[in-house]
Formats: C-alpha cells, structure tokens, sequence
C-alpha cells in the first residue's frame, strides 16, 4: 500500500518535472514579434506596419528623415540582419538611403535566425510630404481603442486619451490629454473611414494663426471618404473664406496615426460652434447654464412639443429658467427629418422643412417658440414673393441678403446636393431679427461627385441645379435677390475662380492645392480602397483632373449664364436640372408631365436616362387608361395573384389591372417581376397590347441591320411602332430591340402616339 502510494507520489514529481524542462525549453525558444518604427528619437512614435494586398506597409510622417529612422521589435534567442548582412538590434537607426536601391517606398528586407527557425521580411516604407501629422493614443487602447469608438453606431462611445501634432518640419504644435475621442458625422459615419471629434484638455490654436479667438478645445478630424481627391472641402472652405463669408472653418491636412496604426488623410478642422473665432454671436447655452444652475443634468430634462401661433412645431426642454434676453445667439442646421427628429430640440415649418437647433443645445420652450416663429415667418416670406403677408416685412428684415447670395453662389458653383438640405447652417444674435447664412459645411459629395442615384444630375458641370431646388426657385421671384447674387458672382466670386485656375494667387491655386495633397493622397490609398471610391478613371490623377475639368468648365458656364439668368430681365426657370430646354427629349418629357403620366424625383430630378421598369410602364399606361376614360374606375375584379407582388405595393392596383387586360404577363414560376428594367421590345409590345394589337400593314423591317435581333413575339408589335412613327430608329440605322429603355425614350413615344 505505501509503496503504491510512494509510486504515485514519484510519478507526480516526474510529471511536474517534464511541465517545467517543458516550459523551460518553450521559453528559449526563438521569437519574433511586435515591430515598429519611429520616426524620431525624441518623440516617443510607434508606427505599425499595416498589410495591402500581402505586402507589409509603413507609412511615416513628413517629418521623417529617410536617414535616421529606429526600428523596434522583441526578439528572444535569435538574430536580426539586414538585407546588406549586417546584424540589426532593436531601436537601432536605419540609414534608408543607403540600405534601399529605390525611393518611396523604401524596400527594406530583414532576416531572423533563431535556434529552430530562419525568417525573411519585407517592408515597403513610404514617408509623406508637405503635411502635419497627428497621433493618437488612447488612455485604454485594449478596451476602448479605435475600434471601440467606431464600434458605436450612435457614436456615444467616447474615449479619453493624448495627442501629438507634429508639422512637417518636425516641431511640436500640440502635446497634451484629450478628455474627448468620439465619431461624428451623419453619411460620413456609415463609410469604411471614419470622421472624427477631439476635444483638448486645455484650449489650443491648432491651426498656428497667432490669433487667441482660434483657441478652442474642440477639433474635428474630416474624413473626406467619398472625396477620392481629398481636396474638395479645403478648395470650398478657402473660396468661402476668401469671399468674406461670416465664419468660415479654416482647417489643413494631417495625417493620421491612431493608436500606433496609420489611418490615412484627414482634414482637421474647426467645428461649427459659437464661440471667438468660430461663429462668433452671444453663447445663449452659456447663459442657459447660469440660469439654471439647479440644474446638474440638462440631459435628465423632459422633452415636449408644442406649436407656434403661426404653424411650425417644435420639441423642447420643460422645466428650464431663462436669461433676461432670449433673442440670441441661435445656431441652427437645416436638415432631413430623420436626422433632425434624432436631436434634443428642433422644429419643423408648416411646409415641413426640419431644423436642428445646435446651440442653445438644452432650449425652453420660450426660445424655441421665439426661433421658430421667427423662422417660419422667413419661410412665409420666400413663398410669398420677399413680403410677408402677416407682418409686412420685406425679406431684408429677416435674412441678410448678402450672406444668402454668397451661400447660394457656393451651393451652386458646386452643385452641392447638400445644399440647403442637410449640413446648411444659419445663425442669428441677439437684438436682431436677422438670419445670417453660414458658415459653409461638408463638400465632398459636391464638384461632379455622385455617389448615389438621387444626386446623379449633379455630376455634369453645366446646367442650373441649385436654383431649381425647393425655396431656391421661390427665392428668384425676388428681385433683390437675383440683383445680390449677380452683384456678388461678377465683383466677388469670379475673380477669385478665375485667380485659382490661373495660378494668380499662388497659395490658393489648383495646382497649390494638388501638389500639397499628391503625395499625402497616394499614401492615404494604400489602406483606403481607390478601386471601390474612384469614378472618374483609373488613377488618382484622373480623378484629380476630372475635378480640375469641371472648376474650370463650371466657372465659364457660369460666367455666360449668371448675366442670363440673374441679369435686369427675369427668365424662366428650367422644369429639372437634368432636362435642359434643348434636350432632344425636352417636349415629350413636358407632355408626359403635364398629362400626368410621369413624376419627377426629389431635387428638381427627372432622370431621362434611368431604365423603366416593367412596374413603372404599367403605371404610366394605367394613368394613360383613367384619363380616356375621364378618371372612371379601372379597377380589376378578378383574382390574379403573384408572389411577388403584395396588396400594400404601390403597384398592386396597376399590375392586377395589365395582367387582367392582358398588357403585361407574368412568369411560369408565379413571379411578375414588376423591378425589372424593361427591353425596348418588351415596352413597344406592352404599348401595342394597350392599344388592343391594332393591325399592321407593313411588316417589313430589313431596312434596319439588327431587325433579326428582335423576338418572334414582338415582332408586329415593332412594325405597328416603326410604321406609326413611335419609333424612328437610331443614327447607325438600328432598332435595339435588346436594350433597356430609358424615360425619356418612353416619353417620347408618348408624344408621337399623341400627335
């Protein structure tokens, strides 16, 4: 028995020991890990290497000196060497120039030999130029690091943390604690990139201007994700500036390091804030404050509604105290309702326009009625040709006339879809009953970018588009205005465009601003994907100069249509912007709106190259139904059913009824497939069913080289079209019959079957 038990005993002690020689031999093992690279010994830098496509990447700052940079990583039993066989320790200075044949990047190799293994790597080192670079450190980079932030949909999750600005000369500009890292933004949030908000411990002039009133502790760090050129926003801030509008951002390029880990190219900013050197009114939320210090959470107060005398409804704070003068400083954002219902206090006009009030933040009800009301009554006034009929005033009395034609100006210069939608700011001080417009916010979706279908009229640099959107087109009714933006377009901006093209002034010229963001661009793609962003081309250059095309073709279109169109004689305002009056399609698109066939899109949009689908032909051919029938009920009392087609669908009703009427047919499989874009073949056919099949004497259409491309089925169906004159043919004597048809071809077939 004792001796099973001392056996055990020794068995125990033999397993113990096998644990630790094993251990022991793990440790010695050879290791490798942890590297990165610092760009100067007397900043306390780590950059990490970042992988594209396979490739193991270091982006260093502008700062950098090819010459003098350290290399830092853990090794356990192994050694390090070059790729000239020199051995390398870890915080040792590389002479780049010397060990790399080439250039940005710099291809530097190292080799690890350890006791049981032999290990190459590569880097490819980039350093940037002509830019800042800024670093980010979090208190808690494990649990509330980079991705914690972004990891906020909402962006509530803030971390605290240090910063480091270094301008490429390699002086410090700011080194000190954030009591703030948050996301901000509204589409820019929902990008790969995201945009950032930073907030100081102390106030610092970020921007170096010498100038006190531009110290603030709140920054924001713009991503300018959908901008391939990362010059958008700085070319418009710069132009804004220049041409004296009130509060302006100023803001420069950095580069980015969060975390250790290099994060591409934003533009830091000021935010849109009252303050000295920012929207400089009286700070009514600070006032706010000081009369109601009873108050320890403005956040716990209980939000209501209510409605002005004249018809705007607004949320607000109950139970607040007020200052002894409410009429100022009001900040405001005019925004979509989604965004806007998801703000603390906003209010909405009787024609619906949302307006967030951004500062004061926490308002009572006594403010947000007074701001409301006077806002609704500026709103009375544009629709009601500058006068309003309740209170007499003139437009002048509300808005300052000025500010509203250099806003305008901006906007359409641009062909910002934003503009005066979302991200439109306006403010107003105290003892004044005037708006001011202002400051400029958020171009990167402007300067022929589209990234979505609503804004796809924007992309061309000719053509009204501003002015026909909403309150715009109301405003042209008023002489002074139009006599504001012409006085300000030929005295004002146009000069300063024509000095940018030209390289007159120097330190804002095209060329000025894509020789300081070349270089600094190419580095930010090698972790942002170009392929997915870019447009115009297969480069950046080409995206560069498609933006270049259309400032300088953008501002001699202006330059002859301005005089045209805000000269001594009103002229009349075109129906869409992507439908000029010269469109070969103009008057059958005008028919098929006025007979109520068709609708526009949202912005002054038609779209006349977007396809129909199967769905939206059967609208219009339905609606072509009821006014033959002077409006009497169409309605299907059969039961035809597909699955994919629900009674809520907005074309049930129609379907149901071409299905019955045998216009348009559904599938084998049950589906009707009413999102699907319709052939030309398959359109001419469901117009000759509508038209109950009406004989045809000429089926002859050898004339046309692909008439054997259209179907057995839809044969008559295009002779019926050719013979009528619905259809002519194209220049190179084809038919297509395969291809989609767009709007405007439908339209026009419209207006042929109507003369």
């Amino acid at each position: 028995m004792v001796c099973d038990k001392l056996k055990k005993i020794l068995l125990c002690i033999c397993f113990a020991f096998c644990v630790f020689a094993y251990s022991v031999y793990a440790q010695q093992e050879s290791t490798f890990e942890k590297i990165s690279f610092s760009p100067a010994e007397n900043l306390n830098i780590e950059i990490f290497p970042v992988e594209k496509n396979g490739i193991q990447c270091v982006v260093l700052p502008s700062f950098a000196s090819a010459n003098d940079i350290i290399l830092n990583f853990s090794v356990t039993d192994a050694v390090v060497t070059l790729q000239n066989g020199k051995e390398l320790l870890s915080g040792q200075s590389l002479d780049l120039t010397a060990l790399c044949e080439q250039s940005n990047p710099f291809k530097l190799g190292l080799t690890v030999s350890g006791i049981d293994f032999q290990q190459s790597l590569s880097f490819d080192i980039y350093i940037s130029q002509n830019v800042p670079a800024m670093f980010l450190l979090s208190e808690n980079p494990t649990q509330q690091g980079r991705e914690w932030v972004e990891s906020s949909f909402d962006k509530s999750n803030k971390a605290k943390g240090n910063m480091l600005l270094v301008d490429k000369d390699a002086c410090v500009i700011y080194d000190g604690a954030l009591t703030q890292i948050k996301g901000r933004g509204n589409s820019t949030w929902a990008g790969d990139k995201k945009p950032y908000q930073i907030k100081l411990e102390q106030k610092a002039d970020l921007l170096c201007t010498g100038n006190d009133a531009n110290k603030s502790k709140t920054w924001v760090l713009l991503a300018s994700y959908y901008d391939i050129t990362l010059m958008r926003n700085k070319f418009i801030y710069d132009l804004a500036y220049e041409m004296g509008m009130h509060s302006t951002p100023e803001c420069y390029s950095v580069d980015l390091y969060y975390d250790g880990c290099y994060r591409g190219t934003y533009l830091l900013s000021e935010k849109v804030e009252i303050g000295s050197g920012r929207v400089n009114i009286t700070d009514l939320e600070k006032l706010n404050e000081q009369s109601n210090e009873d108050i320890s959470d403005f956040g716990d107060l209980t939000l209501k509604k209510d409605k002005t005398s004249n018809g705007a409804t607004y949320t607000y704070c109950e139970g607040m105290k007020n200052p002894d003068d409410i009429s100022g400083g009001y900040l405001l954002e005019e925004d979509h309702a989604s965004r806007a219902v998801e703000e603390i206090c906003y209010f909405y006009t009787s024609r619906e326009k949302y307006v967030v009030v951004k500062s004061p933040e926490y308002a009572s009800k006594e403010q947000m009625d007074y701001i409301a009301t006077l806002y609704q009554e500026l709103e009375d006034t544009i629709y009601n040709g500058g006068v309003n009929s309740n209170t007499g005033k003139t437009l002048e009395q509300y808005v300052d006339l000025n500010s509203l034609a250099r806003c305008y100006l901006i906007n359409e210069f641009t062909k910002n879809p934003d503009g005066f939608q979302t991200s439109s700011y306006l403010h107003k001080d105290k003892n004044s009953d005037i708006f001011t417009l202002g400051p400029v916010w958020d171009y990167d979706l402007s300067l022929g970018v589209a990234r979505i279908e609503e804004h796809k009229p924007s992309e061309t640099a000719k053509g009204w588009y501003t002015i026909l959107i909403d309150r715009q087109r109301m405003l042209y009714e008023y002489e002074p205005f139009r006599d504001e933006v012409n006085k300000e377009f030929y005295d004002n901006m146009l000069p300063l465009l024509r000095k940018k093209i030209s390289g007159q002034n120097e330190s804002t010229s095209l060329d000025f601003y894509k020789d300081k963001t070349a270089a600094t661009a190419a580095c930010n793609y090698l972790i942002w994907d170009f392929e997915k962003l870019s447009d115009k081309g297969g480069t950046l250059e080409n995206n560069i100069k498609h933006l270049e095309d259309f400032i300088v073709t953008r501002t001699e279109w202006l330059c002859e249509n301005v005089k045209l169109l805000f000269g001594e004689t009103k002229a009349q305002l075109e129906s869409f912007v992507d439908v000029p009056r010269d469109a070969w399609y103009y008057n059958a698109v005008m028919n098929a709106l006025e007979k109520g066939y068709f609708d526009g899109y949202g912005n002054a949009s038609f779209f006349p190259d977007n396809y129909i689908t199967k769905a939206q032909l059967i609208k219009v051919l339905y609606s072509m139904q009821q006014a033959q029938q002077n409006g009497s009920d169409t309605s299907v009392q059969t039961q035809i059913s597909f699955t994919d087609v629900k009674p809520t669908d907005w074309y049930s009703t129609q379907v149901l009824w071409a299905a019955a009427n045998n216009i348009a047919k559904g599938y084998d499989d049950g589906t009707f497939r009413p999102d699907e874009p319709l052939t030309r073949q398959d359109a001419i056919l469901m117009l000759y069913r509508f038209f109950k099949n009406p004989r045809v004497y000429n089926n002859n259409l050898t004339k046309y080289t692909d008439f054997k491309e259209i179907s057995f089925y839809a044969y008559n169906a295009f002779c019926w079209a050719v013979e009528n004159g619905i259809v002519k043919g194209f220049e190179d004597n084809t038919l297509c019959p395969e291809d989609n048809i767009t709007r405007a071809q439908i339209c026009y077939m419209l207006l042929s079957l109507s003369e």
